[in-house]
């Protein structure tokens, strides 16, 4: 359970990086 609850956590993390990287892209394109 705790090794699902680790995994889980990193997949939350690589979720927000990814649309922390979107967010910033479409920023770049509007400027």
């Amino acid at each position: 359970m705790k090794n699902y609850i680790k995994n889980k956590s990193g997949y939350i993390f690589f979720l927000k990086n990814l649309h922390m990287k979107n967010i910033l892209r479409i920023f770049e394109a509007l400027k």
